[in-house]
């Protein structure tokens, strides 16, 4: 069996390649990679599909949904929501991926599973069978050797964060952040990346975050992680504040939540029941997979209904942008 690791490849968010790290641990090896934002257009070239862990954050191109037929999938620690969802440039409180073609899909190859409570919530309004599986993020496994620097690392903390941290610690802070252009850089490198930043949190006496995927998998590593709720970023955070220890930044500021930064409290464990079942899924999946009779699909002619849809797709951006620049007279 072929396998491929879904990357968002314009990412700029170190967050996305801490995901793929996650999934590709259960990957027996990685023969593709695949574009979180061209999903629709995978093929390969002798006409076998490739099995695919669907995880992360979906989707800017709504129009390359749902995934090509050459996608053998796992739709586990999956994240839609409408924050993102735009047509014309006006915001909207509906996701097209999860209308009819693209809600048939997942419905067949369901049900999902779904990073968090919200997201799951969403798929049941379009009738979408759903369940909550957790992030693959806390599956990742602690690393060996590693170097315990005893460091704070504060990883994307607000500026006043940052200072009030520095003041009340008796430890050195490294001040880091996961807004990292990524585009530029082959997967194998920025393997490298994620797993450079990890063991440096693995090696952390705390670490302080707004990011998600900072927080998770320092549960994972075992580092004590003191996330700053930002009520912007609640329908991705809020099913996570029972699984960490959590506060908001005003809240921290004004002492009114009091932290020891020098002996930081040990993280809960209600995560592991999460990470251990987030395991077997896709160690099953693998399983399944090996022992499946190996399906050859017509390249042609997906090729040449794909050329089509993507000069329709094309079209329709090109429609989308003239009436943008029109309506904001840019």
């Amino acid at each position: 069996m072929k396998y491929g690791l879904i990357v968002f490849e314009d990412s700029f968010n170190l967050g996305d390649d801490i995901q793929s790290y996650a999934a590709e641990q259960f990957l027996p090896h990685t023969d593709y990679v695949v574009d979180r934002e061209d999903l629709d257009a995978f093929y390969t070239e002798s006409g076998e599909r490739a099995a695919v862990i669907l995880g992360g954050w979906f989707l800017y191109h709504h129009l390359n949904w749902p995934p090509s037929p050459f996608i053998k999938p796992l739709p586990v620690s999956m994240h839609f929501d409408t924050f993102y969802s735009r047509v014309a440039g006006e915001k909207l409180t509906r996701n097209f991926v999860l209308e009819d073609y693209g809600a048939a899909w997942l419905i067949e190859n369901g049900p999902v599973g779904c990073r968090d409570h919200n997201t799951k919530e969403l798929l049941e309004k379009y009738g979408i069978p759903g369940y909550f599986s957790g992030c693959l993020t806390l599956t990742i496994e602690p690393f060996q050797g590693v170097n315990n620097h005893g460091e704070i690392c504060l990883v994307d903390v607000p500026e006043d964060v940052a200072v009030f941290i520095r003041k009340n610690a008796g430890q050195g802070v490294k001040e880091l952040t996961h807004a990292v252009k990524l585009s530029a850089l082959e997967w194998g490198q920025r393997r490298r990346l994620v797993a450079e930043r990890l063991r440096l949190y693995q090696g952390a006496s705390l670490v302080v975050t707004t990011r998600l995927h900072a927080a998770l998998p320092c549960l994972a590593l075992g580092v004590p992680v003191l996330l700053i709720k930002e009520n912007w970023s609640l329908n991705r955070l809020g099913t996570w504040l029972e699984y960490v220890n959590c506060c908001p930044k005003e809240q921290l500021l004004s002492g009114e939540y009091t932290y020891d930064f020098d002996r930081p409290e040990g993280n809960p464990q209600k995560y592991k029941e999460l990470s251990e079942s987030l395991k077997k899924i896709c160690t099953d999946f693998v399983r399944g997979c090996e022992v499946g009779p190996e399906e050859k699909l017509d390249v042609a002619m997906f090729l040449e209904e794909n050329k089509r849809v993507k000069r329709l797709q094309k079209l329709m951006a090109l429609r989308i942008d003239k009436y943008e620049r029109e309506l904001y007279g840019h």
